[in-house]
């Protein structure tokens, strides 16, 4: 038995069709309202504003957050990675936040838009401290 058609596609593929789409879709689409973002944090800390330096957290399911202005109500997608490594996970979600499984002792930067929004944020970092032993 073969699995959905989307089984063997990756994450790189769909986002690449969804913001590279030049076909408009043909059924009637409701206008998006502007939408800006405001800020994004890390288990609650400002991720992006710490002059360059990765945002520290000890969880292993962190809480990536992002604040909008406007009334997004399509959806988010976020972005996370290993930085220099690929593929990428991409993750459709229907509020502004996600808690990603992450590995000890790794860095990984995100990104955020909302759906029907034009553009993706600037990456951002967060490091997860290694594990220790007591």
């Amino acid at each position: 038995m073969r699995g959905p058609p989307f089984a063997s596609r990756s994450a790189t593929a769909c986002r690449d069709r969804d913001e590279g789409a030049t076909t408009p879709p043909t059924w009637p689409v409701a206008p998006v309202e502007p939408v800006e973002l405001d800020e994004r944090h890390v288990d609650g800390e400002d991720a992006c504003l710490n002059g360059g330096k990765p945002a520290i957290t000890s969880s292993l399911t962190p809480l990536l957050e992002a604040r909008f202005s406007g009334a997004p109500t399509r959806g988010f997608k976020f972005e996370y990675r290993i930085p220099g490594t690929s593929p990428s996970t991409v993750v459709l979600t229907a509020d502004a936040y996600l808690t990603p499984q992450v590995e000890p002792a790794h860095t990984y930067e995100w990104r955020v838009r909302a759906v029907g929004a034009t553009g993706w944020s600037e990456w951002c970092a967060f490091a997860v401290r290694p594990m220790t032993v007591d």
